[in-house]
């Protein structure tokens, strides 16, 4: 009843703004060239501030962030640059000159009232948990009202906060396990970032002499992976696997969570052989078999792997890589029994 309600609502929020659209260009189209030009000021006015404002109408009471209407403005100014003649852009060029401006600082203090409110947030939440990555999607999602949006917000701030801060490894608490020091995990992602970083001087110095804008576009984006793979790789040593009194919290940096009761495991076991259907279990490793597993555990029901950027995966079986696979073995088993 929830799934329908939120898609229908959706569904009128997106369709709002498209009919304004719709109706706008047809007018472009059919009317404006062969009548009065002053036609041009109502088709502006409408693309750029009726479609975004019925928009924000359809989803004031819907489980759906208000500034999403952000892009419905930007859109109605593009569609009006590109269909009025340009002749007739007397008031769209107004739109530019105050709206655009007005929307920008509109934007920028809903931006910083939300990290207010983050920050209050983020302390509350802070004292049960030290998992900076937990307490951010868990505050992420209640700020942004979205847990889909505070996913994505989640990925992208926890990449750069584990790339250029948390420098000191955490230390191994009683029913924390980590994952990268028993495997070669830790050295295939620097050769991965050396291999970049050489690749990139190399890629950039060529294209310098073809064309130096796509050379800094092509290096900045180099930088962001690089920078992403550097989150990933110490957010692995930071976040480790827990077992709690009631399921087993695992954690693989930035790109795997999972929490498996153990009430609905069947069987958990030393294993470092990777089934035949790839669909029939998840293994948490971003490099698929570059990196090592050695424990495979198999549930009597599936579980939701929350990934990256929002993405979630449905499986009955677990392939992970534990630096003390034994003794994080015996521990699971005390709890089922």
């Amino acid at each position: 009843m929830n799934y329908s309600a939120n898609t229908n609502s959706l569904l009128i929020a997106v369709f709002t703004p498209l009919v304004v659209f719709a109706i706008s260009i047809g007018l472009i189209i059919w009317v404006l060239p062969f009548s009065d030009p002053s036609l041009a000021m109502g088709v502006t006015y409408d693309m750029a501030l009726v479609a975004p404002i019925a928009y924000l109408i359809a989803i004031w009471n819907k489980p759906i962030p208000k500034i999403s209407v952000v892009p419905i403005f930007m859109i109605g100014i593009l569609l009006a640059t590109w269909f009025i003649p340009e002749g007739n852009q007397q008031h769209l060029n107004l739109v530019k000159t105050f709206g655009v401006p007005a929307v920008e600082m509109i934007v920028i203090t809903f931006i910083l009232i939300k990290t207010r409110n983050m920050i209050r947030a983020f302390k509350g939440v802070n004292r049960t948990t030290s998992d900076f990555y937990d307490v951010l999607k868990r505050v992420s999602a209640e700020v942004l009202n979205s847990q889909k949006i505070g996913a994505i917000f989640t990925t992208e701030i926890s990449m750069i906060s584990y790339g250029l801060l948390f420098w000191k490894t955490k230390p191994v608490e009683r029913d924390h396990f980590s994952g990268y020091k028993e495997n070669a995990f830790v050295a295939t992602f620097i050769a991965i970032l050396c291999i970049l970083i050489v690749e990139t001087v190399i890629v950039h110095y060529l294209l310098m002499r073809w064309n130096s804008i796509v050379a800094w576009v092509i290096l900045a984006l180099s930088l962001y992976s690089g920078l992403q793979i550097l989150g990933h790789l110490k957010a692995t040593t930071q976040r480790l696997s827990q077992l709690t009194p009631e399921n087993i919290h695992i954690k693989y940096g930035l790109f795997g969570d999972a929490c498996i009761p153990y009430g609905i495991i069947n069987k958990i076991e030393l294993n470092s052989k990777t089934p035949d259907d790839p669909k029939s279990f998840h293994k948490f490793a971003l490099l698929g078999e570059l990196e090592s597993h050695n424990i495979s555990i198999e549930l009597e029901e599936p579980i939701t792997v929350e990934l990256a950027y929002g993405f979630s995966k449905q499986t009955k079986t677990i392939l992970l890589h534990i630096d003390q696979p034994s003794l994080f073995i015996d521990r699971v088993n005390e709890r089922i029994l």
